[in-house]
């Protein structure tokens, strides 16, 4: 199989290149994605799986429809959006001395690791290649890329020739982490790899478990990692980079704790010996430091992907790894990158599980994609031609790329998510129910570590992939507009007043339904003291007293408006 791959691009190197100008716009693309904050992977003039997220990422934070594609209209809005501190010399990106966001340097990453770009050639240096019309063959690019390829052939043969002089040498060696003062035994096994059920993948015996610990360069780590010589892909020539290798050089000193020193896609194997420092003095700290680069947490990440999606852990390991993502969410919630990637591995639990777990996903912070949890659980109830409830329909408004929750759902999130049932109860007592879709729902789950993808649509069962359906999506509009408009008086308190949601103001502004399943421990005590007042004085209380009641303290006037106030919010307890 090796050898096909090898002569598979001896046959893809040899056919013409493409002129420079086909790839321009891309190229341009991907320079302003980068520093507008999103993450492009390498700036090569192709739309890849890494640019094609960036430009989704783009296209939902602009209000854009999300195609991963580049088109005219989102070429337009990146550039209507770049920074001026981008400006384009040919296929290089010149930075004028600003510093890229730090999404499009992943924390981790310092500015001085962007290459400064080379002047750009003279027109006789382009005539070569410039010079090539479309669907043209550039016959010396060709030979060029033809001999590069089969020098590298003859490399790769000496490396392989040499591997197996060293494995066949190792082979009666001891194996690593053996000495009996470490809670567990990290070997390393070199012929002894056993085959995965997912694919044929190799697995190696250096994961250390949650509920273990282990020392590597005088640091004890917990676990939840993988620490060992011998963990990769298979046919891949290069370990796992989230592999710990204790035989790696480690700094004494100078940990380099914000990252800069981290590659754009890190791996433990290649990283800066004060990098791996930082990484096992943030690992022996709890990984509870958001101080250190996301890198770091990147790094970590990458384990637990491995072992979730390609290992297939038992449910209960899941669920430590599962809630240690979300941990980590959130100390790294200021990153785009890492909330994105969490949600997606999060989405691999919830279909390894057959959970339907569509609470998490209504938060402050709507998504651009449907999460499969709530795809997964309206498919399972269009399956068993069930209605839906006001909850799942408000996860899939919520987190629909068309959707835009204004201020008074997200400052008022607990309050809209309990008028949003109110309403809906109005309109349909019996729940909603919508049309089986005809296209199947599939899903595939890319790793960020960018080494392996995997199909995981057989775990689905026979449902449909209810996202192209249109009409709940107006129906919920409408549903959510009411909700907005209602709650527009008490989500102006709030932004006026962060810490008064409770009080009786408050309360006063919310609709009087909505009123009597919210709980206000002032309106309780406010009710407490009126009734006592009707059976002790026939009710008869001097409006001095009502007010300070109400205010806290005794008013210098009695105007019109505290008069209105405390009879708005007698009002409520029944009481004129």
């Amino acid at each position: 199989m090796r050898w096909r791959a090898i002569v598979w691009l001896l046959v893809v190197f040899s056919l013409p290149t493409p002129a420079v100008g086909q790839t321009e716009s891309v190229r341009e693309a991907q320079v302003m994605l980068r520093s507008l904050g999103f993450d492009p992977g390498s700036i090569d003039g192709f739309t890849g799986p890494r640019t094609a997220a960036a430009l989704s990422d783009f296209q939902a934070s602009a209000g854009l429809t999300v195609t991963g594609t580049l088109d005219e209209r989102t070429l337009d809005a990146l550039k209507a959006k770049s920074s001026p501190a981008v400006e384009l010399d040919g296929s290089a990106a010149i930075l004028h001395g600003q510093g890229l966001s730090d999404e499009a340097i992943r924390p981790g990453r310092s500015e001085a690791d962007v290459p400064t770009p080379e002047p750009a050639p003279s027109a006789s240096e382009r005539a070569g290649t410039v010079a090539v019309a479309p669907g043209e063959t550039n016959v010396g690019s060709s030979l060029a890329a033809f001999g590069g390829m089969a020098a590298l052939v003859f490399v790769l043969l000496l490396i392989r020739r040499n591997r197996a002089r060293r494995r066949s040498a190792e082979a009666g060696r001891a194996p690593l982490g053996a000495s009996s003062d470490r809670p567990i035994a990290v070997r390393q096994r070199n012929d002894q790899i056993e085959r995965s059920a997912t694919g044929g993948r190799r697995e190696a015996d250096c994961w250390v478990p949650p509920s273990a610990s282990i020392e590597v360069s005088g640091l004890r780590i917990g676990g939840m990692v993988y620490v060992g010589r011998d963990l990769r892909i298979e046919d891949d020539h290069y370990p796992e980079n989230c592999l710990i290798d204790p035989s790696l050089a480690v700094a004494r000193k100078d940990p380099d704790v914000s990252g800069a020193l981290m590659p754009y896609w890190p791996s433990y194997s290649s990283i800066d010996p004060r990098s791996r420092l930082a990484y096992l003095q943030w690992l022996a700290g709890g990984r509870n430091d958001g101080h250190f680069g996301v890198g770091y947490a990147f790094l970590f990440f990458y384990g637990l992907e491995r072992r979730i999606v390609l290992e297939s852990c038992g449910s209960a390991e899941r669920a430590v790894l599962a809630e240690e993502v979300l941990r980590l969410r959130t100390l790294f919630s200021a990153s785009h990158s890492f909330r994105r990637y969490a949600d997606g591995l999060l989405d691999v639990v919830a279909v390894l599980d057959g959970a339907s777990d569509v609470e998490s996903t209504i938060t402050d912070r709507p998504g651009w994609e449907v999460p499969i949890a709530v795809r997964l659980a309206i498919g399972r109830r269009v399956e068993a031609e069930e209605a839906l409830d006001s909850d799942l329909l408000l996860a899939w408004w919520w987190n629909h790329p068309d959707s835009r929750p204004r201020t008074p759902a997200t400052r008022a999130l607990p309050e809209f998510r309990q008028l949003f049932g109110l309403r809906f109860a109005e309109r349909y007592p019996n729940g909603l129910r919508i049309p089986r879709p005809k296209r199947p729902l599939s899903f595939r789950y890319r790793a960020a570590s960018d080494t392996f993808e995997v199909d995981l649509t057989p775990r689905l069962g026979d449902l449909r992939d209810i996202t192209a359906l249109t009409a709940p999506i107006k129906i919920a509009d409408s549903i959510a507009a009411a909700c907005t408009q209602e709650l527009a008086p008490f989500s102006r308190f709030l932004g006026r007043n962060p810490g008064g949601r409770g009080t009786l103001e408050a309360h006063a502004l919310l609709p009087a339904d909505l009123a009597k399943l919210v709980p206000s421990r002032e309106l309780d005590e406010l009710k407490d003291w009126a009734e006592r007042k009707i059976a002790d004085q026939n009710g008869l209380v001097p409006v001095v007293e009502l007010l300070s009641r109400l205010e806290g303290q005794a008013p210098t006037k009695v105007a019109r408006r505290a008069l209105l106030s405390a009879a708005d919010a007698l009002a409520r307890l029944g009481i004129g």
